[in-house]
């Protein structure tokens, strides 16, 4: 499972069931989680301030 979730892929039930152990340890999993989260709260950041940055442009624009 975990290597066809990194994979981006949606495992079968059959496929799960005869995959043979993927030698994943939870460190592993750790990591990857934690560049998973660095990479949400990055993105996340870049929305908020291309938010503001648009509202901004509203404001701007809006006739005096």
């Amino acid at each position: 499972m975990w290597n066809s979730a990194n994979r981006a892929e949606l495992p079968t039930t059959a496929g799960l069931l005869d995959e043979a152990a993927s030698g994943v340890v939870l460190s592993d999993v750790e990591a990857q989680h934690e560049r998973e989260a660095e990479a949400f709260h990055s993105n996340a950041q870049q929305l908020k301030d291309l938010q503001d940055w648009v509202m901004q442009q509203r404001e701007a624009a809006k006739p005096q």
